[in-house]
């Protein structure tokens, strides 16, 4: 390769480099605190011994390629995508928009547009967009509401194309099976301190679609946060793993976490889902440990 060549190729290499940006105006930031329950309940981060990777949770589908919407040649923007860059603070004319815009508003749209077709039982709400750089190899990412699954959690549903057909992925029936899977860790709880005032933050993280009990195809990472129960962090660490034993009792062969975070009566009445975390830094929480679960089922509690 001679100079000139050389000298061209750094130039288009350079130039797709600078390619790999995050689209102004939609970020997942926007979600806010609210919508970050997913984070692993904070349990991730406090132990090594918890699984990074997730199994794959997502639903594949296949769809005919779809267009944006023209009117004589130009391409005119639904109500909703308006809707949606009204709220952004962007122009709502599509010609307006920088290019990367015009991609990701194009894209909110494929996705809402999927999960209606998807799900028309359920109604979806934007919530915000997640972009990726374009050499990542990663799909961007649309997070929406759903009445059906509540304000506490978020679906998530990206688009890719492949040889001129969209390929959706989303995580809906996970997301809906989450509720379920805190209901069943409520009621063992329950079972066990039925005096107690408490609620529970808890997501799936590994999943097998079925329709067999939950508990027996699903495992996560999960908060309790409780009011005044236990006379010492011994009573406490002693529930914990029997707890932990329980969830043995379902043979799953993933890591596992909880967290349980016991506040003074004061302080509990306080705690929120969006709070409970900081709160029991900020306060001294009167009993904060961590249970973690390997994948043989060893139990450790700090």
């Amino acid at each position: 390769m001679d100079k000139g060549q050389m000298s061209k190729w750094k130039v288009v290499a350079a130039a797709l480099v600078m390619m790999v940006t995050i689209l102004a105006g939609f970020c997942y930031g926007a979600a806010g605190d609210k919508h970050t329950k997913q984070e692993k309940s904070n349990v991730s981060t406090a132990s090594s011994t918890v699984q990074a990777a997730r199994k794959s949770s997502t639903i594949q589908a296949e769809e005919e390629p779809i267009t944006v919407q023209t009117v004589d040649g130009k391409v005119v923007l639904t109500e909703r995508q308006k809707a949606i860059l009204e709220k952004e603070g962007l122009p709502t004319d599509y010609y307006e928009l920088e290019g990367q815009q015009q991609d990701a508003i194009t894209r909110i749209e494929l996705c809402l547009d999927y999960l209606d077709r998807t799900y028309p039982d359920d109604t979806f709400t934007y919530l915000s967009y997640e972009g990726f750089g374009f050499m990542s190899g990663r799909s961007p990412q649309v997070y929406v509401l759903s009445e059906k699954i509540g304000e506490d959690r978020c679906v998530s549903v990206g688009v890719k194309k492949f040889d001129g057909k969209y390929k959706f992925y989303d995580d809906y029936k996970m997301v809906m099976d989450s509720n379920v899977y805190q209901a069943e860790i409520e009621k063992y709880i329950r079972s066990q301190l039925p005096d107690t005032e408490f609620f529970v933050d808890a997501s799936i993280e590994d999943y097998d679609e079925g329709e067999s009990y939950i508990m027996e195809r699903a495992s996560g990472f999960f908060t309790m946060i409780m009011n005044d129960a236990f006379d010492s962090e011994d009573e406490a660490k002693e529930f914990m793993r029997a707890m932990a034993d329980w969830l043995n009792s379902f043979e799953i062969k993933d890591h596992r976490a909880m967290l349980c975070i016991v506040f003074n009566p004061e302080d509990y009445k306080e705690a929120t889902l969006n709070n409970y975390n900081d709160l029991s830094k900020k306060r001294h929480a009167k009993y904060r440990l961590t249970c973690t679960i390997d994948s043989d089922g060893k139990v450790s509690i700090y």
